[in-house]
C-alpha cells in the first residue's frame, strides 16, 4: 500500500492517511484525517461497544432505519439480489429455534403494519390497473383448478354468503379463507368447504399464504 503522509492526505482532501507503521495496538493499517485514529482499532471500538449496549445499538438501527426508509430498503434488496446463495445457506442452517424466532418476529411485524401495508397495496392496485386484473383472473382460475368437479359450487356459497352477511351487520369486512392456503409455501389447499373459513380482512391479510397450526 502506498505510504500518504498526513499533510498530504489533508492537502488532497482524502479522509484517511497511511504511514506504513503500526499503531499502538500493532495495526498497520489506514488511519482518520479526521482524528488521526487507526481504522482497524476504530472497528474493534465499535464491535465491543455494540457486543455492551445491545438494547442502544438497536434502538439507533430502528432510528436510522426509520429515517432512511427507501434506502434502506433498496439496500437490503441489492444485497438480496448479489447474495441469494449466501441466503438460502443461512436459512438452510437455522436451528428450529431460530425458525420459530424469526417466524414470531414476522408475524409481529405483519401485525404492526396492517394498515401501513393496506395503504401501500391500495396505491400500488390504483397505480397497476392492469396488473391487477391479470392477477385477479389467475386468482380465479387458481381457485377453479382447486376446486374438485364432485364440489358443488352451492356448498361453497354459504361462506361468501355468511361473509357478506358480517360485513353489513358489524361493519367489518370480512373474507372467505383458505385454511390450508391454495398456494402455500409447502402444501397447497383445495377449494372446497371444509377448507373454507369465514374471517376477518384484518386476520385473513394477516395470515397471508401461511397456514398455522397453532
Amino acid at each position: 500500500m502506498e505510504v500518504i503522509t498526513f499533510e498530504d492526505a489533508k492537502a488532497r482532501g482524502l479522509v484517511r492517511y497511511f504511514t506504513g507503521k503500526p499503531c499502538k495496538r500493532g495495526h498497520v493499517c489506514d488511519r482518520y484525517v479526521s482524528s488521526y485514529h487507526c481504522v482497524e482499532c476504530g472497528k474493534d471500538r465499535d464491535k465491543e461497544w455494540k457486543k455492551n449496549n445491545p438494547e442502544k445499538r438497536s434502538a439507533v438501527q430502528r432510528e436510522y432505519a426509520q429515517r432512511n426508509e427507501v434506502a434502506v430498503a433498496a439496500k437490503n434488496k441489492r444485497w438480496y439480489e448479489n447474495n441469494l446463495h449466501k441466503y438460502v445457506e443461512y436459512r438452510a442452517k437455522q436451528t428450529p429455534e431460530q425458525k420459530a424466532a424469526r417466524a414470531k418476529k414476522a408475524k409481529k411485524w405483519r401485525l404492526n403494519t396492517i394498515e401501513k401495508r393496506n395503504a401501500v397495496s391500495k396505491a400500488w392496485k390504483q397505480k397497476n390497473a392492469d396488473k391487477v386484473r391479470v392477477n385477479t383472473a389467475v386468482r380465479r382460475k387458481r381457485v377453479r383448478v382447486a376446486k374438485p368437479s364432485c364440489i358443488s359450487y352451492e356448498l361453497i356459497k354459504p361462506f361468501y354468503k355468511k361473509a357478506q352477511t358480517l360485513t353489513n351487520k358489524i361493519g367489518v369486512l370480512h373474507h372467505v379463507d383458505h385454511i390450508i392456503p391454495l398456494q402455500g409455501e409447502n402444501i397447497c389447499g383445495l377449494h372446497v368447504p371444509w377448507n373454507l373459513q369465514v374471517i376477518t380482512a384484518e386476520e385473513n391479510l394477516r395470515k397471508s399464504n401461511k397456514w398455522e397450526t397453532n
